[in-house]
């Protein structure tokens, strides 16, 4: 009960907050603060509303109709970027244009297939879908540690996640495929032996499935605390990978020259009203859900 109240109250604030900085004039002056900051929007799930009460989906999901306004508002006012922009960025010099954005997805659930995909190719939006192989190919291992995550049992999880051939033709379309490793534990829980199997394991299935370097990472769950940098980051390097992302809310500024193997991304919930959205997009924000 005493829970119940708290989601109240942080969801009451949200949309108090989204009123009040969410405007359009708040939004423009927030917007142009942030002009030369890399924006990368972190989506997990995107589901019917109907479907909604399933397992896995927790809070971490939009609604597709809320999805496809995101991305209507995105192509408005913002400048969509791809994953080989935001290697360019880093490793040719390339600048990059004001206000951009890069969308991401993580873990692979076929609703990014089904519902997502559509919407981004009618707004002709570039995305990057971050995989983990042993959730795709239902290994013991990875589906149990999604159960005790969220609750996701093995007849679910068979029906929950994309086909390689789904994520061929994602690929073969243009989208970017990059690596959230083989089984989405919390890589500082591993021992370093573990920590590169899971890297190279995944980043080597994937390329021989899709036929395509993958140079993107993202550490899963991607707090501090999920993983070790000074393991991981050399780890990375040495397997071929250009850039990865966290779950540490915020943009990147780019004037700072950020990190490219810690990149801060800002994460949606279906609970944030659009005028929070507005917020969160327009001022880089690092308030998560």
């Amino acid at each position: 009960m005493v829970e119940a109240a708290g989601i109240t109250i942080k969801r009451s604030m949200k949309q108090f907050l989204g009123g009040l900085l969410g405007g359009r004039l708040s939004f423009e002056f927030l917007r142009a603060l942030n002009r030369q900051k890399l924006l990368i929007i972190c989506y997990h799930r995107v589901l019917k509303r109907e479907d909604t009460g399933i397992p896995a989906a927790i809070d971490m999901f939009s609604h597709v109709d809320t999805f496809k306004e995101h991305m209507e508002f995105l192509s408005s006012h913002y400048t969509p970027v791809s994953e080989q922009d935001v290697i360019d960025a880093f490793y040719a010099g390339k600048k990059f244009p004001d206000f951009p954005v890069w969308v991401t997805f993580d873990d692979g659930y076929r609703d990014n297939y089904t519902l997502a995909y559509p919407v981004l190719k009618e707004f002709g939006i570039p995305a990057t879908f971050f995989i983990s192989t042993g959730l795709i190919d239902q290994e013991k291992e990875a589906v149990a540690g999604l159960r005790k995550t969220v609750g996701l049992d093995s007849n679910a999880a068979k029906a929950a996640f994309m086909s390689w051939e789904q994520i061929r033709e994602l690929s073969g379309e243009g989208f970017h495929i990059g690596c959230h490793t083989r089984s989405h534990r919390i890589l500082s829980t591993l021992d370093a032996a573990e920590v590169e199997a899971e890297i190279s394991h995944s980043k080597n299935e994937i390329e021989r499935r899709i036929g395509r370097p993958v140079l993107a990472f993202a550490y899963p769950h991607g707090k501090h605390a999920d993983y070790n940098a000074g393991l991981c980051i050399p780890l990375l390097e040495k397997y071929g990978f250009k850039i990865a992302v966290s779950t540490m809310g915020g943009n990147n500024d780019l004037v700072k020259q950020p990190d490219p193997f810690e990149l801060r991304r800002v994460g949606m919930s279906y609970k944030e009203p659009f005028g929070f959205y507005k917020l969160k997009v327009g001022s880089g924000s690092a308030w998560q859900k």
